[in-house]
């Protein structure tokens, strides 16, 4: 039986990470450790302050109070803790969070609410910057009597799907960001052009296209005068995806150990400064995918494709890696590695090196040395690391108990026979953490 619909009042708190698929992108661990943060801070305020945590949205969050002032407060609150030192260890950043709020009715059915209020809601905090408060007009009249609130208006915005225009205020306690104008980007409509203002843009564009035509005729006559050929060298798009390795070995248990090298290359070409790179979780869906290199570059948006196969026999190892140029599905560069086992790590190097130049990429010092530092000297351990990694994407994938145990039994096993193999004992903690603050609709994304 289906539960009857509850229309009330009620203060609506948008909140999200700002910037976090970039994060994702730059270093996922920091980026999974502050998504953890930001949920254990707000589920510890929201409680506090009686408030009611709806739904989590991957990296943002809908909650509802009875009380506007309780919001507002629960807001700075959050942004107080958002903005102090974290209990991590090793990382000394805050988390970039928005907040935005409005009041409203709501209706609420089925442990979910809905309604035009909080569409506006989350408009408001689309507005915001990482340890801003913003707020509707609505909440400021509620709470504008009350002196422990400094608020100042930001100015009116005409929101998308939102008849009138609004006027948003910002909290502007001591500690608290004030976003200029200028830097405030969100779900706003499209300015709409009078007539004036057409012929106004026309001119002016008008004299950027002749001045910029007078120049470009000037300047291939200078280059024909010149005797040099009229074509420009391109400049490399530095982008590329890893598709998932394909396991060549005649064992098929040998999967874990692919997977293993594939994200190793993957985590080397990410310590390459300028080079953009997709997270591994973003291209399980392409394994066995029968889409052609353009179209999944195209989905990416990136301008090359790695792809590889391994095989493993005994103390061999061979590993095959080709780079595609996607636009014109040209190989650019390929090759083939058959060392022994040992010779793993500085084979994962390599081949991230190659890449680095056939991409034009100048490593810097610190890409060399990070490229050239080795996880650990004993295979055995770094076996064991690479099947807990396996168990731990099979368990966010389906939440089977079984998996989460056999990921934490297989790094224990690695560090039991390499105590300093530091992965082992981050991916263990990292599993511990999650499966306690990890919630169902959590991201696959962000687990690993």
């Amino acid at each position: 039986m289906n539960e009857p619909s509850a229309r009330r009042l009620a203060a609506i708190l948008f909140a999200d990470i700002a910037g976090y698929t970039a994060l994702m992108q730059h270093d996922e661990q920091d980026a999974l450790q502050k998504l953890a943060r930001f949920k254990e801070t707000l589920e510890a305020k929201t409680a506090e302050f009686q408030g009611n945590i709806i739904q989590y949205y991957g990296d943002g969050c809908l909650v509802v109070f009875d009380s506007p002032a309780a919001a507002v407060a629960c807001a700075m609150e959050m942004q107080r803790s958002f903005q102090s030192l974290p209990r991590f260890v090793g990382d000394d950043k805050a988390v970039p969070v928005r907040i935005g709020l409005h009041l409203g009715d709501v209706v609420f059915r089925e442990g979910n609410v809905f309604g035009d209020s909080v569409n506006i809601a989350s408009r408001v905090e689309s507005l915001g910057v990482p340890g801003a408060v913003l707020l509707s007009q609505t909440v400021r009249r509620q709470i504008k009597n009350k002196p422990e609130f400094e608020l100042v208006s930001v100015g009116s915005f005409e929101f998308k799907n939102v008849d009138e225009p609004m006027e948003v205020f910002a909290v502007a306690n001591e500690g608290f960001p004030v976003p200029k104008r200028e830097e405030m980007e969100g779900k706003l409509k499209s300015p709409v052009v009078t007539n004036d203002r057409q012929s106004a843009v026309w001119k002016k564009w008008a004299w950027v296209v002749g001045i910029a035509l007078v120049a470009l005729t000037a300047w291939l006559f200078s280059k024909n005068a010149a005797g040099e050929d009229s074509v420009t060298d391109t400049k490399l798009d530095k982008s590329i995806a890893v598709l998932p390795f394909k396991n060549s070995s005649t064992e098929e248990e040998n999967q874990f150990f692919c997977d293993g090298v594939m994200e190793a290359v993957l985590d080397h070409l990410a310590k390459i400064e300028g080079l953009k790179v997709i997270s591994r979780t973003s291209m399980e869906r392409y394994r066995d995918s029968k889409q052609g290199i353009a179209d999944i570059a195209g989905e990416l948006k990136v301008a090359n494709i790695l792809s590889g196969s391994v095989q493993r026999q005994g103390g061999k190892v061979r590993i095959s890696v080709q780079l595609i140029e996607a636009a014109s599905d040209r190989q650019i560069w390929s090759d083939s590695y058959d060392r022994e086992l040992t010779d793993i790590f500085s084979i994962q190097s390599e081949i991230a090196e190659r890449i680095a130049e056939q991409l034009e990429i100048e490593l810097s010092p610190k890409a060399k040395t990070a490229l050239a530092t080795q996880p650990t000297t004993d295979l055995s351990a770094y076996d064991y690391y690479l099947q807990g990694r396996e168990q731990l994407v099979k368990f966010f994938a389906d939440r089977k108990e079984v998996y989460y145990q056999n990921a934490r039994l297989n790094f224990l096993k690695a560090v039991e026979v390499d105590s300093m193999l530091a992965p082992a004992w981050a991916d263990h903690a990292l599993a511990i953490w999650l499966r306690r603050y990890g919630h169902d609709d959590y991201p696959i994304d962000a687990a690993m």
